[in-house]
């Protein structure tokens, strides 16, 4: 009889099974990981735009306040019109809030916005939906020129 050589060089059904299901953890345990830093960074992206809103309204605001001179609230909560008495310039500012917008002279500064306030003593209050508010004092700077 002929010597038959056993080859066991190949691999068999439990070796490939056992590959098939590392490799399945391994991508399960990637794709989490994608997924998660993914919505992260959407939340982080939506945060730092409404800082950016709400840190671009204050100053527009206070560079506003501070040329003026007269201060007059309007019909609702977060509407009012700041006047230069040595220009002439008006500025109404106007705050939607079931929409959550500033606008200033019909053009939309800020969204986003779940406080605008803005009282006779120049108590500016600002908050955003997911970003730190804003709380400051300013003064009438606009007769000193």
């Amino acid at each position: 009889m002929k010597n038959l050589k056993k080859d066991n060089s190949g691999l068999t059904l439990i070796e490939i099974l056992a590959v098939v299901i590392i490799l399945s953890l391994i991508s399960i345990i990637i794709m989490n990981i994608l997924t998660n830093s993914s919505k992260t960074h959407k939340n982080q992206v939506i945060e730092n735009q409404q800082l950016v809103d709400v840190t671009y309204l204050s100053k527009v605001l206070t560079k506003d306040i501070r040329k003026s001179t007269h201060y007059e609230k309007l019909r609702d909560y977060g509407n009012f019109k700041i006047t230069s008495s040595v220009t002439g310039e008006e500025y109404l500012y106007e705050y939607n809030n079931s929409t959550n917008k500033v606008y200033r002279n019909g053009t939309l500064l800020a969204d986003h916005i779940i406080e605008f306030s803005v009282n006779e003593s120049l108590d500016i209050i600002i908050a955003s939906e997911k970003g730190p508010a804003i709380e400051t004092k300013l003064y009438f700077r606009g007769a000193n020129k």
